[in-house]
């Protein structure tokens, strides 16, 4: 999987520097709610996840932008004969990346950029620092829907007491794009926890939201 990241980045690296007019916005603000569930190696014991998620680009040439993202959530512990524990989230994204155009209803983009974790339950906190590497897919199969197909591969890079955590994420967003600044969307991800000692297995989370575009 890691090889199949490095080898996408090759195709929109190129495009993106000889970039040509897209039809696609790069300058937006996505807020969505998020919810779902992850598997931990030990049996009967699953988490429940729920938050908050604000994240945008903002194109700063023809074929590249700059992007920020921000979650807030909380993680609770779904077993039975357990008392339920709770963990609160925050993650911090910041990166560059580009795009460039495929075919006339299709861009293909990448990213690179450095992702803060913070975990924090019963006053103790954990944080975490990733490298984050991610491609995708903006598809507008119609002239009301944009399909988002993209794959991310994050790399831990410091932690305090655990080990680095990587992580592999497959995902598909699809937003209506009837309107032109207000597009409603909703999505799935599909994250798994590479690590050697993982505390999560995997990851599914599903987001609903609206993206504002400029």
């Amino acid at each position: 999987m890691k090889k199949l990241i490095f080898s996408s980045f090759i195709l929109p690296a190129l495009l993106s520097a000889n970039a040509t007019a897209s039809q696609f916005s790069y300058t937006h603000l996505d807020l969505g709610y998020l919810n779902g569930s992850a598997e931990t190696p030990v049996d009967e014991i699953d988490l429940d996840l729920e938050g908050f998620v604000a994240k945008g680009r903002i194109q700063i040439a023809e074929g590249f932008f700059g992007y920020l993202g921000y979650e807030d959530g909380e993680i609770e512990t779904d077993a039975n004969g357990i008392p339920d524990e709770s963990l609160d989230t925050l993650r911090l994204t910041a990166g560059l990346g580009g795009y460039g155009s495929i075919c006339d209803s299709a861009d293909v983009y990448y990213g690179i950029g450095y992702k803060y974790t913070e975990l924090e339950t019963s006053g103790i906190e954990q944080e975490l620092g990733n490298i984050d590497l991610h491609v995708g897919i903006r598809w507008a199969p119609t002239s009301w829907l944009e399909v988002n197909p993209h794959l991310e591969q994050s790399f831990g890079v410091s932690d305090d007491d655990l080990d680095a955590v990587d992580t592999t994420t497959i995902g598909l967003n699809l937003y209506v794009t009837a309107i032109d600044y207000v597009k409603p969307f909703a999505g799935i991800s599909y994250e798994l926890d590479t690590s050697d000692d993982s505390l999560v297995e995997d990851t599914l989370l599903y987001s609903v939201g609206l993206r504002l575009s400029f």
